[in-house]
């Protein structure tokens, strides 16, 4: 993790959270460096998978029914 530097990934944010990686993409994931292979290799990640912040919020959604 202090491996990452910030500067290196701009204009993309990120922020550790336990064992959680939240990115934000200005300009779309399609331009992003946080891709599967980067996260398995850079952090050795065993699993990575990401979700829109829209689509979180409609999995919450669905779980309070």
């Amino acid at each position: 993790v202090a491996a990452l530097d910030p500067a290196e990934f701009a204009p993309d944010e990120f922020a550790f959270h336990g064992l959680e990686l939240y990115t934000w993409s200005p300009g779309g994931v399609h331009t992003s460096k946080f891709t599967q292979p980067f996260l398995k290799r850079k952090l050795a990640a065993p699993v990575a998978t990401g979700r829109n912040w829209t689509t979180v919020l409609r999995l919450r959604e669905l779980s309070a029914d």
